[in-house]
């Protein structure tokens, strides 16, 4: 599946009621990929819309459930995935992770050498292809390499600082602020302050709800510095509020654009119960996980 464009989660929020839910919808756009997604939040719930080349992929995540169901409406099926699912692919990518460590520090000096040309070639390739593969390449295998080559003693951590403020962005007042990793320009992300959007932190707690379910398995897979790691508290500290990122730009490791995500609208409406729960016209398939367990 598609990376869903998560700076879009952030936009919703809701109160509960009993037939419908007064909550949040939100739309946005990505310039670069060519897609457009939607987002609805209640205290309790959230689903996110993502419509691309390959069709509309969807994300319900149920605070009272305890699990995400994983919408592919072009198959007509959905799977889920639930706090235990997560953990597991959590120990799964810390399994690689350790394994990985371990090869690298038994390599012998001409298999050290050889890795070392091998990812100087990539400054040979195409850009585009170059800029894949990195993307393709943890960043603690990167950070591995550049601390086995004495580059670095650890591993460097993202910063945010500021650029400039009063950024008009789709209407809304935003403040531009940079992310940084060492010398490497990451992103730039615009943040307005949940009172300029009429939202509180109640309205958007589920965010970090969502944030912990998933968070084995974004911490075990090296993205525990992202941007969506970040609780209110955090963000109060990193950027002075905490706010709705109402639009992000990701640079490539040339600093070219690789992608940026706008929102485009976010309004307070009433969200019919449907909208959190599966369809009876889809069929449920197996997990990933289930899948991978059956092979073993």
């Amino acid at each position: 599946m598609r990376r869903l464009n998560f700076i879009s989660i952030f936009i919703m929020a809701g109160l509960f009621t009993s037939m419908a839910f007064a909550g949040v919808y939100m739309e946005g756009k990505s310039s670069t990929e060519k897609e457009s997604s939607k987002m609805f939040m209640t205290d309790n719930a959230l689903r996110m819309e993502v419509s691309g080349s390959d069709g509309d992929n969807i994300i319900i995540y149920r605070k009272d459930k305890d699990l995400c169901w994983i919408i592919n409406e072009k198959e007509g099926a959905y799977f889920t995935i639930t706090r235990a699912d997560v953990e597991r692919i959590g120990e799964m990518v810390m399994d690689t992770k350790d394994m990985i460590n371990q090869q690298m520090q038994q390599l012998t000096p001409e298999q050290k050498a050889q890795l070392k040309q091998a990812v100087e070639s990539m400054k040979n390739m195409p850009q585009a292809q170059r800029d894949m593969m990195m993307k393709m390449m943890p960043d603690y295998i990167k950070d591995a390499m550049e601390a086995e080559e004495g580059k670095s003693a650890a591993p460097a951590k993202k910063k945010y600082s500021k650029t400039k403020s009063g950024v008009n962005v789709n209407g809304f007042s935003a403040t531009q602020f940079t992310a940084t990793k060492g010398s490497q320009k990451l992103e730039d992300i615009y943040m307005a302050k949940l009172s300029s959007v009429n939202l509180s932190k109640s309205d958007v707690q589920v965010i970090e709800d969502f944030a912990g379910f998933m968070q084995a398995m974004t911490k075990m897979g090296g993205q525990e510095d992202s941007f969506f790691s970040l609780s209110l508290n955090e963000q109060e500290k990193t950027f002075g509020f905490a706010g709705v990122p109402v639009k992000s730009v990701i640079y490539a490791a040339n600093g070219s654009v690789d992608s940026s995500n706008e929102i485009t609208k976010i309004e307070k409406r009433s969200l019919s119960d449907d909208l959190f729960n599966v369809g009876s016209n889809l069929k449920e398939k197996k997990s990933p996980m289930d899948q991978m367990q059956q092979m073993q």
